[in-house]
């Protein structure tokens, strides 16, 4: 089985979501060059399948209603303890604080890092992802290639699928650490979405702070704008009509800032191993915990994607 099968299956037929994971699975360096949307070959294939096994597309999900928000063990409203983190936070900064855990466990943490408002990929091995969101998409898991250490993952719903696939096979299981996914509706252009928002005022020299609150994308900073999230429905990236996930149910960890109050972060946590990661920040006292028994916004917005992703009437 060779990249041909992905590229006719998956990759030619628009169903890509770029996670990165056929790039950071295969064995042979430099032979699929990961680009912003997709993955191309740029060396002979040497047919080993892997590439195949790992893209999370080429067995896509299926919407049933049951169970909309996927495994869940317990959830919260939380936020980290630590001022300096919180204040640069996008939420309550539970992100920032499992980061900061992996590095302690020697662990590398594959994040989206900035340049400017520019999303770039990494893995951080020495300092913290900065906090906040650029609401933009970069492919992640190739720089997963050549790895031994173990990695925890803190991605999009989209970078979480591929990654769960990666935990599940042989040759790269040992590479994933936790998974720890954001919750998320739909992602942008950043060129384009910054050309919308300059028009509405916005500088991105300037700005301090992104957010989409009730419905609406918030820009600080020398000037405060506010655009309604439709107003950005023409530059936001195409995958999203594909992908049928905003609850990252594949995550050990799901994040997020709906059905929690201004300042706290909603942290679903899914797996046992989410439960022992997230049990150990409580206990240390890294964490502010508030248990929650309703997610009813998370419910909608996961519900809505999925039907319109799937299709379903």
């Amino acid at each position: 089985m060779s990249f041909e099968y992905l590229q006719g299956e998956v990759i030619g037929k628009g169903q890509c979501v770029a996670c990165g994971a056929c790039v950071g699975i295969c064995p042979k360096k430099d032979m699929i060059e990961m680009g912003p949307d997709a993955p191309r070959l740029v060396d002979e294939c040497i047919e080993c399948g892997l590439c195949y096994k790992a893209c999370p597309r080429v067995t896509p999900w299926t919407w049933s209603g049951d169970a909309p928000l996927g495994p869940m063990l317990a959830a919260y409203a939380a936020r980290t303890t630590d001022l300096e983190l919180r204040g640069q936070a996008q939420d309550g900064g539970v992100a920032s604080a499992l980061a900061s855990l992996a590095l302690e466990r020697g662990a590398g943490v594959l994040a989206i890092d900035r340049d400017g408002w520019r999303a770039v990929p990494r893995r951080f091995t020495d300092r913290l992802p900065p906090g906040g969101s650029v609401f933009c998409h970069v492919p992640l898991l190739h720089l997963l290639f050549g790895t031994k250490e173990p990695t925890w993952v803190i991605g999009l719903p989209c970078h979480t699928r591929g990654a769960r696939t990666l935990a599940e096979l042989p040759a790269t299981r040992r590479r994933i650490g936790l998974i720890i996914g954001l919750l998320c509706s739909k992602t942008f252009d950043h060129d384009a979405m910054w050309a919308l928002l300059e028009e509405q005022g916005a500088e991105q020299e300037t700005a301090e702070r992104m957010a989409i609150t009730r419905g609406r994308m918030v820009v600080e900073g020398k000037s405060t704008v506010d655009v309604h999230v439709k107003e950005l429905a023409p530059v936001a990236r195409g995958c999203f009509k594909i992908c049928d996930d905003f609850a990252a149910r594949d995550a050990d960890i799901a994040l997020g800032g709906v059905d929690s109050p201004d300042g706290w972060t909603t942290v679903i946590v899914r797996t046992e191993a989410g439960k022992e990661a997230f049990d150990a920040l409580v206990s240390s006292g890294a964490v502010d915990v508030v248990p929650i028994t309703d997610l009813p916004i998370a419910t909608k917005l996961t519900t809505l994607k999925a039907k319109k992703a799937c299709n379903d009437p």
